[in-house]
């Protein structure tokens, strides 16, 4: 039975709010995307255990995530097919989660030097998804290439677990670490702000070919610092009951939020209020459409957990029946 924390369902619920931020209007949305995604798979190395027993490894994570990828592949097919609208494009997050949990254990696997592997890991699959964004090869299937980064982010996770850095942040004392750490994430942008290099954001999206367009070490630096800023506050607070939930909620969040973003945006851009151009009243609007978002996103919780808990990730779909 795997530990639970709090801190973790907190943290996942603060970075599914910022994936929310980062797909709608918020004015400097650009900036999140150097670390939102990140975040998801530091997160999930903070609680990776290696493992030799790949029946019931390959199990768990297919129920979790590779079962709903299925779901939602298919229902968004359909969908796409009748209305020519693509519903879920955030599932591809579950895909390479899937493929970079099953990266990282089979490191763990062939090699039995945990650190070592763990750090050697982060430097190849960090410098590989690098070369392949930077010479643009395109050719490894099921988007693997993004996988490799997902996978390197992971390990840092898993680095940071097994450092006993998690135990001594749990000192409150510590928080300044933590404001550090963001510091420097917003010292790096400032930077790339002041010498023009923060350009074309649009085209920065998280595991796209040019997701290194500012430099493989600034990203890691600035993707590394503000998640383990945003982590560090989360240790300390412990609970904050509704993004707890989020957090809790969060894969079904991350699936539905899109579609439900950009039917409330249509509803404000043809009442023309998303002209509004006094920067206090924007971001007054921004808020508000990002509640009615998650107010939205909760009925689906509800029916997925309810309705059809197995195919979305809340239950077991397939079991192992030699075990009684």
């Amino acid at each position: 039975m795997c530990k639970h924390f709090n801190y973790i369902d907190l943290a996942k619920g603060l970075a599914i709010v910022l994936v929310v931020m980062g797909h709608g209007p918020f004015p400097f949305h650009a900036a999140l995307e150097f670390f939102h995604m990140p975040l998801w798979f530091i997160l999930a190395g903070l609680t990776f255990k290696p493992t030799l027993d790949w029946g019931t490894f390959l199990l768990k994570k297919t129920n979790r995530l590779l079962v709903p990828w299925v779901t939602f592949t298919i229902v968004g097919s359909v969908i796409l097919y009748l209305f020519n609208y693509n519903a879920f494009f955030p599932i591809w997050f579950l895909h390479s989660l899937f493929c970079a949990l099953i990266i990282v254990n089979f490191l763990f696997s062939s090699f039995p030097q945990k650190t070592l592997t763990s750090i050697m890991g982060v430097v190849v699959l960090g410098g590989g998804s690098y070369v392949l964004c930077h010479y643009r090869i395109d050719i490894l299937p099921f988007n693997l290439g993004r996988s490799l980064n997902a996978a390197s982010f992971l390990l840092i996770g898993y680095i940071i677990q097994t450092s006993g850095l998690m135990e001594y942040l749990k000192e409150k004392s510590n928080l300044i670490l933590g404001i550090l750490a963001m510091l420097l994430f917003v010292l790096f942008v400032g930077v790339y702000y002041n010498n023009s290099l923060f350009y074309d954001y649009s085209s920065i999206a998280y595991g796209t070919l040019k997701t290194f367009k500012v430099g493989i070490i600034s990203f890691y630096i600035m993707a590394v610092s503000a998640s383990m800023g945003l982590i560090t506050i989360c240790l300390i607070l412990d609970h904050v009951k509704f993004f707890n939930w989020l957090g809790m909620n969060s894969m079904t969040i991350l699936i539905v939020h899109a579609s439900i973003l950009e039917l409330i945006l249509y509803i404000l851009n043809v009442a023309g209020l998303l002209k509004i151009d006094i920067l206090p009243l924007y971001m007054c609007l921004c808020v508000m459409i990002y509640v009615c978002t998650f107010l939205l996103c909760s009925p689906f919780v509800v029916f997925f957990k309810k309705m059809l808990p197995k195919f979305t990730g809340y239950a077991d779909l397939i079991t192992n029946n030699s075990k009684k």
